[in-house]
């Protein structure tokens, strides 16, 4: 009895704890009532998640906000952009603060009177799953009078369905290994073609079981290497494009003779599509390892696919 009793509490802690996590994150966006016409004023994000850490990502939308604009002032390590009407905070791992605050200036036109919406929401990770809350909508009017009310708004506001947002497309990126043998470890090179695309960006690795990576060029990145993966962190790539990598690929004195294979995906900030993350697959290399002789590894060259 005592048994089936534990048992029933286990399983309806299992079913209600997304639901009672999912309270302790909450987003306090202190956007003002009003603001004056050619106005710059300062607007603060709370973020309160307990001890969430890892990737993190807050969009606030200006697609109902044409007239105002943001720019950045206090971003608590993430990586900030805005554009194509969209303010973005990215985090590769968001601090683990159980508050975060984080400031940007509010810019309104000289040349428009009138209602403004910004919408937002907030993405996160829990363990492998990607979760997300929605920021309540809130209205600011810009006004031409000389003083503007800046209590702060607490009102949803739905969004004219009849007038949605643009959809996001995503830049065309493909990827390119090759691994060349030398005289006791391999090169490998990944080539990125990312057309213009900019912000934090990461390419990880999948190597087999018992060979060991050394950076060689990490482009700008951090390189780390732990548990067969080989990752190069990005905090900001630039718009140039290829973004060219290299790595020595070492073997282990226990490792034999056979044939081994690497994967890899890249994501990038650039690719995070109507709040979804989206990577590119670089595609599967195989290649012949002779203990003590590399001389018959066998090259391939691939690019890749697209993964969701």
């Amino acid at each position: 009895m005592l048994k089936s009793a534990f048992l029933l509490i286990n399983v309806i802690g299992f079913i209600l704890f997304p639901f009672l996590y999912m309270e302790t994150v909450n987003v306090d966006h202190k956007v003002p009532v009003e603001i004056q016409a050619g106005q710059e004023i300062i607007v603060e994000v709370v973020i309160s998640k307990a001890n969430l850490t890892g990737p993190a990502r807050l969009k606030l939308d200006f697609t109902n906000a044409e007239n105002l604009t943001a720019s950045e002032m206090e971003s608590a390590g993430a990586s900030f952009t805005f554009k194509d009407n969209a303010a973005l905070f990215i985090w590769y791992s968001i601090p683990g603060d159980d508050l975060i605050t984080l400031k940007y200036k509010l810019s309104a036109s000289a040349d428009f009177v009138g209602a403004q919406t910004i919408s937002g929401t907030f993405s996160f990770v829990d363990g492998e799953e990607r979760r997300k809350i929605e920021i309540p909508a809130a209205v600011i009017e810009i006004k031409s009078s000389d003083v503007a009310d800046t209590s702060e708004s607490n009102d949803v506001v739905v969004v004219d369905s009849a007038n949605p947002p643009p959809e996001e497309k995503p830049l065309e990126v493909s990827t390119l290994r090759t691994i060349e043998k030398e005289d006791d470890y391999f090169i490998v090179q990944v080539t990125i073609n990312k057309e213009d695309g900019e912000g934090f960006a990461r390419l990880k690795e999948s190597l087999p079981i018992g060979f060991v990576a050394e950076s060689i060029d990490a482009a700008g990145a951090v390189f780390s290497f732990k548990n067969e993966i080989a990752k190069f962190l990005w905090s900001s790539v630039s718009g140039d494009s290829p973004i060219v990598v290299s790595y020595k690929l070492l073997p282990n004195e226990q490792t034999e003779r056979g044939t081994y294979a690497i994967s890899g995906t890249f994501s990038a900030e650039f690719m995070v599509i109507d709040d979804v993350p989206t990577s590119k697959d670089v595609a599967l290399n195989s290649f012949i390892y002779e203990t003590g002789d590399l001389a018959n590894m066998d090259k391939v060259d691939t690019t890749s696919q697209d993964v969701a």
